[in-house]
């Protein structure tokens, strides 16, 4: 995987973006309304950080988990944040998975598919190295 791309703008503060997965456990509906108020809270609270984010279905058609993509200065940061929200100290998901994430689509500045696209087209077509 390429490293994540550094697209600090004046409206952000954090330098990279990571995507946060977040699985719910067979016992998380209990603990979802009891900490559900707390959790709002720290969205709002920490919503500078949040880029977007939201619950997915599971294959019931119920509550899943959570994906959002967050703002960090590293993966180390966005972990040490993410342990510290409040379905995360409950125990409310069987795994969380936190990985670099690099938005294309919709661009965040003008021309960035046809940027990747250039990309694309120029290592398809240079000479191949033998290895000498």
């Amino acid at each position: 995987m390429s490293a994540p791309v550094h697209t600090k703008t004046p409206d952000c503060r954090y330098a990279m973006s990571f995507v946060v997965m977040a699985t719910k456990t067979p016992r998380a509906d209990s603990i979802r309304e009891a900490t559900r108020s707390e959790h709002l809270k720290f969205m709002i609270e920490h919503r500078d950080r949040v880029r977007w984010g939201g619950s997915f279905e599971d294959d019931h058609g119920g509550w899943g988990g959570m994906t959002l993509v967050v703002g960090a200065d590293s993966l180390d940061d966005v972990r040490s944040w993410i342990d510290r929200e409040p379905y995360c100290t409950a125990g409310l998901f069987e795994s969380v998975t936190v990985a670099p994430f690099r938005q294309l689509i919709p661009e965040p500045f003008a021309g960035l598919l046809r940027a990747e696209l250039r990309s694309e087209e120029i290592k398809r077509t240079a000479p191949k190295s033998d290895g000498a």
